[in-house]
């Protein structure tokens, strides 16, 4: 626990692991607020400029004697405000990691991915709609029980309608979805001409589909993701009425997960103001010896970013984060190439640090305890 809070220092974890607090700036420019009072700061001043915690909800601060003694003459004091915790398990609930099960002609179809996945201790992944992935799916949801799920990426796998897309995971796969992606990174190269329209026509067409079938009637709709992750592409898209999650896809090229968040957060609210905030990548890339405009993190820089971008994320209120990606596709040893380094795990199958922070991660907040090891 004690790395965890070194690693975060703006999330307390309870000692049991059973809970968890926290202590989140409300933007950039309060970051330094999280500290109890100095001996130079009055309690008022504290009191005023505490942030506001996400992760639990606040009861009003009450009015506390400075003294114990109930016959001496009590005064009101302003004092910390007193929160009721959520539990530390359900942070679990909003991670997962991103993968490609079905690149069989890389590093993926050479290993255990369900024993990695084990490892890691995560309840959710992300991946494409493809026949040949989806007994994997189930495979997977059974072997982490309830609260696990995929969520689904339309049109990026093999050339389908989208209602057989649809079929294919009711059908084969019932009960895995954790929530539908319309589409992956559509804006890359700028919205074109009618193009938003158009996916607002294929947002409001999938609901209608997912509606009219009982298996993923209660499933959530997702906006696509975006590739060009700022206020102008999002608003461009705006709320296209449907879609009860805005995807997102943060990249901060080696910076601190929290760089900008809370500024991509605001334009996805006032984009579409009634969805849910996810993410379905997110991450660094360890091409080290390759500078170009994505900058490279370290491998012990990312072993302390990942976890603090899963809970930072949290407790900004997202409700899904999938770290990009499962494994190395390929093995790169000078790291000149930047695909080929996002893995949690290396192209042998190693675990890198970045993959046993997250499995200490996971397993320091389940209730249950369970198999992910630090290793």
């Amino acid at each position: 626990m004690a790395l965890l809070a070194t690693v975060v220092p703006a999330v307390l974890i309870s000692a049991n692991a059973s809970t968890m607090d926290a202590a989140v700036p409300a933007s950039a420019e309060d970051s330094s607020q999280g500290a109890p009072p100095s001996a130079n700061t009055s309690q008022d001043d504290a009191a005023q400029t505490q942030p506001t915690v996400r992760l639990g909800e606040a009861t009003p601060p009450a009015a506390r004697p400075d003294h114990a003694d109930p016959d001496e003459q009590q005064t009101d004091h302003a004092t910390w405000p007193e929160y009721h915790a959520k539990p530390a398990d359900a942070v679990v609930d909003t991670i997962g990691v991103a993968m490609h099960h079905h690149y069989s002609d890389t590093a993926y179809g050479e290993h255990d991915l369900l024993a990695m996945l084990e490892r890691l201790g995560v309840r959710h992944i992300r991946d494409a709609v493809t026949p040949q992935s989806m007994e994997f799916y189930k495979q997977f949801v059974e072997q982490v029980g309830p609260g696990a799920g995929v969520s689904y990426i339309l049109n990026d796998g093999e050339p389908m309608s989208v209602q057989d897309q649809l079929r294919l995971i009711a059908e084969q796969a019932p009960g895995t979805a954790s929530q539908i992606e319309s589409d992956n990174e559509p804006d890359c190269d700028g919205w074109g001409a009618g193009e938003v329209e158009s996916y607002h026509d294929l947002a409001r067409d999938l609901r209608a589909q997912m509606d009219s079938l009982p298996e993923l009637h209660d499933v959530p709709l997702t906006t696509p993701s975006f590739c060009r992750n700022n206020k102008s592409s999002f608003t461009t898209y705006g709320d296209d009425g449907v879609s009860e999650r805005f995807n997102m896809h943060p990249y901060t090229g080696g910076e601190l997960p929290e760089k900008k968040i809370a500024e991509l957060l605001a334009a996805a609210r006032e984009a579409a103001p009634d969805a849910t905030p996810v993410i379905t990548e997110g991450g660094f890339h360890g091409a080290v010896n390759k500078d170009n405009e994505h900058k490279p993190t370290s491998e012990m820089a990312q072993s302390a970013y990942l976890p603090q971008m899963f809970l930072e994320y949290a407790a900004q209120g997202i409700a899904l984060t999938h770290a990009y990606e499962l494994i190395d596709q390929h093995d790169d040893p000078g790291r000149t190439q930047r695909e080929h380094n996002f893995g949690l795990f290396r192209a042998d199958g190693s675990i890198k640090p970045s993959g046993a922070s997250l499995a200490a991660l996971t397993s320091a907040l389940r209730d249950e305890g369970g198999p992910a090891q630090a290793t």
